[in-house]
């Protein structure tokens, strides 16, 4: 009977444990949040973890949660967005930072107390966090050990895992109490995580974060957009900010066409008026327009930006000083259906709203993050987006490009496959299908799929071009020829020395001599390619002349 006592002691001692953690982190994860990041292009740039320490919206996170951004945001578990407002303390070492939100209805928030008391080795700590958006995630464990960092000054050594997303979680006693604020670990081990004492919280006595981070709440004159073109998702306009000395758009654009290749090649021209069409805003209200100055990119081909296959890169188009404050604009570079085009933005929409798309940022981020060496993180975040929303097309193209790198082509088309399933009218996909068909040299699919994308967008000059080598592969020369016509009579092509040069060999397939000596002869006029104009003059002397 004692026996059976003791064991009954034993597990009501359990269930009382068990129920007293699951409590404390339900009155808990009510005051932490993820705060989301936008760098300085206005872009998505990462996510972080913070918790309220007060009822008015004083919180914590870790400094480099916010370091380099020029605009934070939080979102609490019950799915309210507030934006951060002031910094009121850091110190970039102990990698802390307290701040407060704009919280314009003054709602009472939800909050935790810093624990001041004694705690040692072998005690037992909650984190609640979102590693890689998993918005608060719980783990557990121990304090492994008592550390003192040069950098950090009072660490806790932690065995409960951190992940990516979980810097700035309130490490908490059993009891609901903060005494850490994740922040590291250490890479190479085994859970070795750390978190800085909240007992630094009480050294903190400057604010070297304003110092080395100027641009952050620029307020209104700094709108954060993230808009994708009209025409497409390649090309994303991030924000706009109305300096004293000039305008400046700043874009992001992300290759995720595999028919351009290993790369392509990105410009601005500067055409500064009307009859040329550049690059402009024009504001709907007066109807006047502010023309392209200069841009960070080159302003032609030859100088232009190379972005490679499966990678973001991220450029400025500068505009006069706009005095007056504007509300409703477009944005273009061209006035035909090949441009990039942003029409219709409510600026005062964007300068207000503070919601946060949650699919959208961590859409836009994974785009960004579509790099050498990143691609892994890239395919969990498109994943994640699918399982909420399955017909994604933007994610099923950048899972079927990751996958093509990878060299699991089957892979690549199953992703492609179901975008086009999804989305008939997504002309990216039937190019990336294209690509693949090529490849495999399977030219009658290759075939259907640009035709295809021509059919759907006819204005694209570089869909004739592949479309042309896809014909002549196939022996089909007069339709080829008829590509290349096509080609040729658009302004991108008409001096362009290698196309000509292309059309000629088409003539010569077909017997027609004189044709292709036309065209030997204005290619060898437009180019200045040793190589070309080498291989041009065997040309013409095969043809007789």
């Amino acid at each position: 009977m004692k026996i059976t006592k003791y064991f009954a002691v034993i597990g009501c001692i359990l269930i009382l444990s068990s129920c007293s953690i699951k409590n404390t982190i339900q009155d808990a994860e009510k005051a932490v949040f993820t705060v989301y990041t936008y760098d300085k292009f206005g872009a998505p740039s990462g996510t972080g973890t913070g918790f309220f320490i007060d009822d008015e919206g004083t919180a914590f996170t870790n400094y480099h949660v916010l370091d380099g951004a020029v605009k934070a945001y939080i979102e609490t578990i019950d799915g309210h967005s507030y934006e951060i407002k002031d910094i009121l303390m850091s110190d970039k070492n102990k990698d802390i930072v307290k701040f407060t939100i704009n919280n314009p209805d003054n709602v009472d928030l939800p909050n935790l107390s810093l624990h001041r008391g004694n705690y040692e080795k072998g005690d037992e700590i909650i984190a609640i966090g979102s590693p890689l958006d998993l918005t608060n995630s719980v783990t557990t464990g121990i304090i492994s050990a008592l550390r003192t960092d040069r950098s950090h000054g009072d660490v806790i050594q932690i065995s409960a895992p951190i992940s990516p997303g979980n810097s700035g979680s309130p490490v908490l006693t059993k009891n609901g109490k903060v005494i850490g604020i994740a922040t590291f670990n250490r890479v190479g081990g085994q859970n070795l995580n750390f978190a800085v004492a909240t007992k630094n919280v009480d050294e903190l006595s400057s604010n070297d974060f304003e110092k080395e981070n100027r641009k952050f709440n620029l307020k209104d004159d700094f709108v954060i957009l993230n808009l994708p073109s009209d025409n497409g998702s390649d090309i994303i306009l991030n924000a706009i900010e109305f300096g004293k000395n000039q305008t400046t758009a700043y874009f992001t654009f992300i290759n995720m066409n595999l028919m351009y290749g290993d790369a392509v090649t990105i410009w601005n021209e500067l055409y500064k008026d009307e009859n040329d069409h550049g690059f402009c805003i024009k504001d709907q209200a007066g109807d006047k327009k502010y023309y392209i100055v200069s841009s960070s990119i080159g302003a032609n081909k030859a100088n232009g930006a190379d972005v490679p296959l499966c990678d973001s890169y991220q450029f400025q188009v500068y505009f006069p000083t706009i005095k007056n404050k504007l509300e409703r604009i477009d944005i273009f570079n061209g006035d035909d259906s090949r441009s990039w085009r942003f029409t219709d933005i409510d600026l005062n929409y964007y300068r207000n709203n503070l919601s946060v798309d949650m699919n959208l940022y961590k859409k836009l981020y994974a785009m960004s993050q579509m790099k050498e060496g990143e691609l892994g993180g890239a395919y969990q975040m498109f994943q994640e987006i699918l399982n909420d929303n399955p017909t994604d097309v933007d994610c099923l193209n950048g899972l079927g490009l990751i996958s093509y790198i990878a060299n699991n082509q089957m892979d690549a088309m199953s992703y492609f496959d179901t975008a086009i399933e999804e989305n008939p009218l997504n002309v990216l996909s039937y190019l990336n299908r294209f690509a693949i068909s090529e490849a495999k040299k399977d030219y009658q699919s290759a075939l259907t799929d640009i035709s295809k994308a021509i059919e759907i967008d006819p204005a694209q000059p570089d869909y004739y071009y592949h479309r042309a080598m896809t014909y002549c592969k196939l022996n089909n020369y007069i339709s080829a020829l008829t590509d290349m016509d096509q080609l040729i009579s658009s302004n991108d092509f008409k001096k362009d020395a290698y196309v000509y040069y292309l059309r000629a060999m088409i003539y010569i397939e077909m017997d027609d001599k004189k044709a292709a000596s036309k065209d030997i002869y204005t290619s060898f006029q437009l180019t200045d390619d040793e190589e070309l104009e080498k291989e041009l003059k065997e040309m013409w002397k095969y043809c007789g002349n």
